[in-house]
């Protein structure tokens, strides 16, 4: 799993039937500081994601078939959360800016 930051979302009237109905959302990969860590992603979104959401990421595409139940689809990453905060330990806490107010659990 990968953290990601929605940036964009994807509208095409011509595409695979396995992407009817889906929500395509443009995503860019992040670190556990923030800032992006590769090229941004085409991500099929089952959570409702919006912009400058954080997000859970599935990156390979045998898994994101299995969860989707299509052995044919033509993807090869999901969003499967919408990240509110984490906790890094006692020593290092992180709070990742996104579109609603976060809350930092201490440890």
């Amino acid at each position: 799993m990968k953290l990601g930051r929605v940036i964009g979302s994807i509208v095409s009237t011509l595409k695979s039937e396995s992407f009817k109905g889906a929500k395509l959302l443009l995503v860019e990969r992040i670190d556990l500081q923030g800032k992006r860590s590769a090229s941004p992603v085409v991500a099929i979104d089952r959570v409702d994601a919006g912009p400058e959401d954080l997000v859970l990421l599935i990156d390979e595409g045998n898994s994101v078939r299995q969860l989707l139940q299509d052995e044919r689809v033509p993807a090869r990453t999901l969003v499967i959360g919408v990240i509110d905060h984490f906790d890094l330990g006692k020593d290092f806490l992180s709070q990742l800016p996104g579109r609603a107010p976060r809350k930092v659990k201490k440890s």
